[in-house]
């Protein structure tokens, strides 16, 4: 239960009787319910490989809640500074958390925070280079199906984690002012943003046929009008999408 919190999946108020199990499977179901995509099932998949291993959902921190100080309980000539994480038992630390290592597997070592960082920035950057060149070739494609003299400018939000984390948080959406195309990344499979971009790419298109004027709302049940051309948005879009995907694999 204490690491179903940790991860922020359940309220800490939920009782679940000490059954882990219990609480995997209402997630899962949870997420079954509510039509989440197979990225959400593999992550559920590990989520429950992880439980059934006692391995920790989250990364150990140095709070000092996680930690306890076992040095009074060395045996050895001279005394040592020694703590235990409380949430893996496995892993001990001799600064209070602010690094650890795994005994079992010597490899497994909490890196520096200037470390993580930097790779975790790196990975973003390869991602967004890596996704540059199908949302080029596909901006490439729809400017020319819809005889375009140019394509709108993009940028990819690979760093909003507040977003990311949200449910219902934003996908993407066109600034008619800039003509640009903003699509959030992060933790999306490829093919998702992809759908997205050719979905907003519709709506680049009705802004050059001025068609996206007096328009006040963006709740489709207040606005006739912004509901048709969100359903020309999501089946145009939707069919520019595959067109695409079934050419740029021949």
């Amino acid at each position: 239960q204490y690491e179903l919190d940790k991860a922020g999946l359940f309220s800490k108020d939920s009782d679940y009787d000490g059954m882990i199990g219990k609480a995997v499977m209402e997630l899962i179901n949870t997420f079954s319910n509510q039509g989440h995509s197979g990225f959400s099932a593999m992550w559920v998949n590990e989520l429950f490989s992880k439980l059934s291993k006692y391995e920790t959902l989250t990364e150990l921190t140095s709070n000092e809640e996680e930690w306890v100080d076992i040095a009074k309980y060395d045996l050895g000539d001279k005394p040592q500074i020694l703590w235990q994480s409380k949430r893996n038992p496995a892993c001990f630390s001799q600064d209070g958390g602010k690094t650890y290592y795994h005994v079992d597997n010597p490899e497994i070592v909490k890196e520096t925070l200037t470390e993580t960082l930097n790779k975790y920035a790196n990975k973003l950057e390869n991602e967004v280079s890596y996704l540059n060149e199908f949302v080029e070739s596909l901006s490439e494609y729809a400017k020319n199906k819809f005889s375009l003299e140019y394509s709108p400018a993009y940028e990819l939000i690979n760093d909003d984690e507040t977003n990311a984390e949200n449910l219902l948080g934003k996908t993407a959406y066109y600034d008619p002012n800039s003509k640009t195309i903003s699509v959030y990344t992060l933790g999306r499979h490829p093919k998702d943003i992809l759908r997205s971009y050719a979905h907003v790419y519709i709506h680049y298109k009705q802004d050059l046929e001025e068609r996206l004027k007096d328009i006040y709302t963006t709740d489709i049940n207040e606005d006739s009008n912004l509901r048709k051309l969100e359903e020309e948005a999501y089946l145009e879009g939707n069919i520019l999408f595959r067109e695409w995907e079934t050419q740029y694999k021949k």
